[in-house]
């Protein structure tokens, strides 16, 4: 964002699966945002709010899991 407000954030994500069996699979991920300037975001899914909105922060996560289709 190159307006006057400067909302400048940037946000990096990895993460990978793995196929254990037809069926079934894990997964992990981080990802991390950066703040900048008076950007004040935060991550967040559908639930869940990672980190603080605070401007300047930089909220960070991590997760993983198992999905098994029956």
């Amino acid at each position: 964002d190159k307006t006057v407000s400067n909302f400048d954030a940037v946000q990096t994500t990895l993460g990978y699966k793995l196929a254990l069996s037809k069926r079934t699979k894990v997964y992990t991920a981080y990802s991390a945002l950066t703040n900048k300037n008076k950007s004040a975001l935060a991550i967040v899914d559908a639930t869940t709010t990672y980190g603080t909105t605070v401007a300047n922060s930089k909220p960070s996560t991590f997760w993983s899991g198992i999905e098994h289709n029956f």
